[in-house]
Parts: structure tokens; sequence; C-alpha cells
């Protein structure tokens, strides 16, 4: 951080799955923030290359989320954006079982990490509706406070549920 940085600014920032559209975007808009002096993007593909080139401002590891470890202390880290989350499975790539090992296991390794990265004060942690459901029933605002009305049906969103109990 530079000592003339506002609070709440960081020096150094990990954004998990920049080899996506969401992870690519947040990252260069992170890197194009002055109060943030390094942006390290983590994915295990390189981007596409309709995205690659926002990701000129962000230092790039090629590495799983879940896969971190040490890193994020070695790095002194601020801030963990985490952002690589599978929201539909891929037969190609393993289907829900993989899916759920990089939402679910990979999560839980990240959290892990960041436990041993002594700077780390902020971490978010991408989320989505789809946990609780659409129904007419639904209150017309979700609080932190509102449980979903039934158990989700589909993979993305049990995993959901799960990221955000840990």
């Amino acid at each position: 951080m530079t000592p003339d940085a506002p609070t709440g600014a960081s020096g150094v920032v990990v954004v998990t799955g920049v080899g996506r559209y969401l992870g690519a975007h947040v990252a260069s808009r992170l890197a194009a923030d002055p109060r943030i002096n390094r942006v390290i993007g983590v994915d295990p593909a390189p981007p596409g290359a309709e995205i690659a080139g926002l990701l000129d401002g962000v230092e790039r590891v090629r590495v799983d989320a879940g896969s971190l470890g040490g890193l994020l202390g070695d790095l002194d880290v601020d801030a963990v954006v985490h952002l690589a989350l599978i929201s539909a499975p891929d037969r190609q790539h393993g289907g829900r079982a993989a899916m759920k090992d990089q939402n679910v296991i990979g999560t839980m390794q990240l959290l892990a990490a960041c436990q041993r990265a002594p700077r780390l004060r902020k971490l978010v942690i991408r989320s989505s509706t789809a946990a609780y459901g659409a129904s007419f029933r639904d209150p017309a605002v979700f609080t932190e406070e509102t449980e979903p009305r039934e158990v989700p049906r589909g993979g993305f969103a049990r995993d959901i549920l799960d990221i955000e109990g840990y």
C-alpha cells in the first residue's frame, strides 16, 4: 500500500478465475484503480483471445484457486476476490463431479490459504441468487438473514449454499 493511500485501499489483490469473462473484467478494473499497487490473476487456463487484452496490467499465475497454499502469504496479499466458480457442468472437463470439486473443495482450500495470509483483510466471494430459487412467494428484497424456502435442486445453487456456509 502506498503511505498516502486512502483507507480501504489495497496494495496487493488476488483475483481468481481471470481466464473467464467476469474474472478478467474485475481484474482489469482493479488494475486500473490507482489505489491498488498490484493485481495478480489466478487461473489454471489461459484467457481466451477475446479477454486476453483486458489483462495487460494484471500479473498472471497459472494455478487453480485451491492450490494457492502458502502463495497468498508469500505475495503479501491484502485482498482476495474469488470468482473461479463454475456455474454449469462441462462433460468434457469432468461434469458435475469436477464442477463440485472446483466450486466447493477449491473454495475450502482457498479459504484455508487465506487463513495463512497474515496481511489479508478483505475477501470477496462470488455468490448467486440461484441459491434462493425464484418464486412468486419470495420477498421483493433478500437480506443476509433470508433463508431459501427450499433446498435448491441444481448443483451450482447447492454449491453456492455450501460455499456461503463456509
